[in-house]
């Protein structure tokens, strides 16, 4: 039995010149594993010089979740001390060495069968009960803590 011809509408659009093209419904696209995209954005950080790039490159790093071993492969931590001076990048740079703290320590915890110590990655908040500072500033807003507002004279006010 033969197969149904194909309408000529569904295979071409009357807004493009281009033909519609049937995609293959067995044919799918290769996704690429975490070893393949840690090592394509090492690469890139390696090689690129372009500061978007290499921001992206850095940005997906750190969302990639993979065991320490596939970064020491691509040597990702040395691709990174290129980085290290470069304020636009030390943000990322900081968050990604973090990460690779925390994907040690959990390792070597299970290692030796211990819980992972977890190494939170949230940056520091302000404490306003707790100020880092215990200057003289400090120590005269302790004094005067609360606000009194000067009473303004009588000829000024309208």
């Amino acid at each position: 039995m033969a197969p149904r011809p194909i309408p000529h509408s569904i295979l071409s659009s009357s807004a493009t010149l281009f033909p519609a093209i049937r995609p293959h419904p067995i044919q799918k696209t290769p996704l690429e594993t975490s070893a393949e995209k840690v090592a394509k954005y090492s690469k890139i950080l390696k090689l690129s010089n372009c500061r978007h790039a290499v921001s992206n490159a850095l940005l997906r790093l750190a969302q990639l979740n993979c065991p320490m071993r596939v970064f020491e492969k691509c040597q990702t931590e040395k691709r990174l001390q290129r980085f290290e001076g470069n304020v636009e990048c030390l943000y990322q740079v900081n968050i990604l060495k973090r990460k690779f703290e925390e994907l040690r320590r959990k390792e070597e915890s299970e290692k030796f069968g211990k819980k992972a110590a977890k190494l939170e990655l949230k940056e520091e908040e302000y404490d306003p009960e707790f100020s880092g500072s215990n200057g003289l500033k400090t120590t005269i807003m302790e004094m005067y803590a609360e606000y009194k507002p000067t009473p303004i004279i009588g000829k000024f006010n309208r």
